[in-house]
């Protein structure tokens, strides 16, 4: 079994992303564990390694494992996407076990169904006439992102550095 941190809505990432909160959830479960062996641009050449059956959304504040999955720094507003599945028997399922054991962390697949720009200070949506063009492309805003998790694929490299997976007894 595999269980983990998808990603953290409400909490930026190092690249500047955020999750916007009250608009991101999931497709109907289950949704695919994909994972990737080789670094390469997004999510490219991952394969189907297992499933996640369930996925839900927990306030940083009220998460029992913060300690664990390195949440210690994250604010109490933010909102941890928990999930937990299988590995299935493939080719596949053996390299996301190995690179799980070598610390590997998980990136959500997710279609944006909106973007907008967020103050990095305040985490307000800046409204879309007053955001500078310049600045936006220089990274003076967070790029806040809002849609459904159609997948979470296993990364050397995740966006989120809470980002984590691990695998579990059970199942």
């Amino acid at each position: 079994a595999i269980e983990g941190v998808l990603a953290v809505v409400g909490s930026p990432t190092s690249d500047g992303r955020y999750l916007i909160p009250e608009e991101v959830s999931n497709r109907d479960l289950p949704r695919p564990a994909l994972v990737q062996t080789a670094t390469e641009e997004g999510h490219t050449g991952a394969e189907v390694a297992g499933r996640f059956d369930t996925i839900e959304y927990i306030p940083v504040a009220d998460f029992e494992r913060r300690d664990e999955f390195n949440l210690t720094d994250v604010r109490d507003e933010a909102v941890v996407v928990w999930a937990t599945g299988t590995l299935d028997s493939s080719e596949h399922a053996a390299d996301a076990e190995r690179m799980i054991e070598n610390g590997a962390g998980i990136s959500i697949d997710m279609p944006p169904e909106r973007i907008a720009a967020f103050d990095p200070e305040t985490f307000e949506e800046v409204p879309e006439d007053e955001v500078d063009f310049q600045s936006l492309m220089e990274g003076a805003y967070l790029i806040g992102i809002g849609g459904k998790i159609a997948a979470a694929t296993i990364v050397s490299i995740p966006a989120f550095e809470e980002a984590s997976i691990i695998l579990s007894a059970g199942n």
